[in-house]
């Protein structure tokens, strides 16, 4: 009985200790904000490099990119040489060339003119291939179901080459489709290997007409059969000449 009563006086001790703060041991130093600002102004700043907006990029890539003013000019006289080569060739092989717009120039120092002249000529050899692509349809066409003038055969002969090689070519012989242009090589001597020649471009025209080198030589209409002629015609580098007997025949 008065254990149990000392027990019951004990109880009230033991909460009460139990209630009682416990101190720290150990205290940890606490930080302020101003050491906390003072200390992150100590750290040396690291320099940042600009970084270049999208303007300026596409700024800096255009100017890399467009071409200079001499490349310009080579771009232009280039389109101007594939020009006046397709004219040639369209206007002798069949007489007609589409309309052109004038491939010169006034100003080779304006930028903007000097772009826009090229892109208008360039677009102009287009049309000028078409052309051409259409003829040489045509000359197929003659070539596998030809009507009555549509071939002729064309012999060469008596020729005199007088240029820096003066020398007496072999006759020639050979099959021209109305409208073809081709280039053929007179030889010195059947061997093609002594290496003395001269090259010769023979046309035969849409229109019937025989043309070498670039002169007119006669029209051959269908109308007869055979046709035989001398010409004189400027060597293909224009610093001499050929000269010969031309005979042409129909072919059935």
């Amino acid at each position: 009985m008065r254990i149990s009563r000392a027990g019951f006086l004990m109880l009230p001790l033991l909460l009460a200790a139990c209630s009682l703060p416990i101190k720290q041991t150990e205290s940890t130093p606490s930080i302020s904000t101003g050491q906390v600002a003072k200390e992150t102004n100590n750290v040396p700043s690291v320099p940042t490099k600009a970084t270049p907006t999208q303007q300026q990029v596409e700024a800096k890539v255009t100017t890399e990119s467009q071409p200079s003013h001499k490349e310009l000019i080579q771009e232009f006289d280039e389109a101007r040489r594939i020009a006046n080569q397709n004219i040639a060739e369209l206007k002798t092989r069949s007489g007609d060339v589409p309309q052109k717009p004038s491939i010169m120039i006034a100003d080779r120092y304006n930028r903007d003119a000097l772009i826009a002249k090229t892109k208008e000529v360039v677009d102009y050899n287009t049309v000028l291939e078409k052309e051409l692509d259409a003829l040489n349809s045509r000359v197929e066409e003659r070539r596998a179901h030809p009507n009555f003038g549509d071939i002729i055969q064309v012999y060469i002969s008596d020729v005199l080459v007088d240029s820096s090689n003066q020398f007496k070519a072999q006759p020639l012989v050979g099959h021209w489709v109305r409208g073809e242009s081709r280039i053929v090589r007179l030889n010195k001597n059947m061997l093609v290997e002594n290496g003395i020649s001269e090259p010769l471009r023979l046309t035969f025209t849409e229109g019937y007409q025989i043309v070498i080198n670039g002169s007119l030589i006669g029209t051959f209409g269908p109308n007869k059969e055979k046709h035989e002629m001398s010409f004189s015609t400027p060597t293909s580098d224009l610093e001499g000449s050929i000269k010969g007997v031309l005979s042409t025949r129909v072919l059935d």
